[in-house]
């Protein structure tokens, strides 16, 4: 049994960002992630293969990143583009918006923000859960799904099982 104040289920950009950020203010959390745990070699089997779709990240999103220590991953990735601008419309032309388009450049920020493929992303939080700085308040679980949840009332909150058997007792 493991006793613990927060659950999050999935490890994903959402996820890991959330543990991440709960264990930087010293409150213990557990991940449950159902994908196994990946070693660098299949971290690069991923990244190797360059992926059309980005995100868009703004500065706040960025400043969140930079906060819990996974910013300078990816920027050590290499595999970020700044944008200082961009023009968002509709498919029919009907609609227009032009974002950093300032008359008065003293004003305009350098960047907008940092276009960043997801798995870039993910690969920088997981490198950052495994650091060992924020170990005292994260525990990880890889390659386990939560096959059940069961409301103990409110002093104790949930027991959770996982499929190995493994039960999480007092999550919230």
């Amino acid at each position: 049994m493991k006793n613990n104040h927060t659950l999050i289920i999935g490890g994903g950009i959402v996820g890991a960002t959330l543990a991440l950020k709960l264990a930087q203010h010293k409150m213990p959390v557990t991940l449950v992630d159902a994908r196994p745990a990946r070693d660098e070699s299949a971290w690069q089997a991923v990244l190797s293969k360059r992926d059309a779709r980005v995100y868009a990240l703004s500065l706040a999103s960025i400043n969140l990143l930079e906060d819990i220590g996974a910013w300078q991953h990816i920027t050590a990735s290499k595999r970020k583009a700044d944008y200082s601008q961009m023009q968002v419309w509709q498919l029919n032309g009907m609609g227009e918006l032009l974002f950093g388009d300032s008359h008065d450049q003293s004003a305009a920020p350098e960047i907008l923000g940092s276009m960043v493929e997801p798995a870039v992303i993910e690969h920088a939080l997981w490198q950052r859960l495994s650091e060992e700085d924020v170990s005292d308040y994260l525990t990880v679980i890889a390659g386990h799904k939560v096959v059940n949840m069961d409301w103990l009332g409110a002093q104790q909150g949930y027991r959770v099982t996982l499929d190995d058997g493994q039960r999480l007792t007092r999550v919230c």
